[in-house]
């Protein structure tokens, strides 16, 4: 199994993300069966994703 990893779909990727707004990493990875790495992963990226959406002149 080492190393290779399967594309996750942009909505599937969505679902992921939202659960992880509302759940420990721990709980959404047993629920959609995913590794908690890739489930940290896909959080970490949503996070990033949201941040660079965010207009650092607006916060003033």
């Amino acid at each position: 199994m080492g190393g290779a990893r399967a594309p996750l779909t942009r909505r599937f990727f969505e679902l992921i993300a939202a659960l992880c707004r509302r759940l420990p990493v721990s709980e959404v990875a047993k629920m959609a069966k995913l590794s908690w790495e890739t489930v940290c992963r896909v959080d970490k990226t949503s996070i990033e994703l949201a941040l660079a959406a965010i207009d650092p002149r607006s916060m003033a």
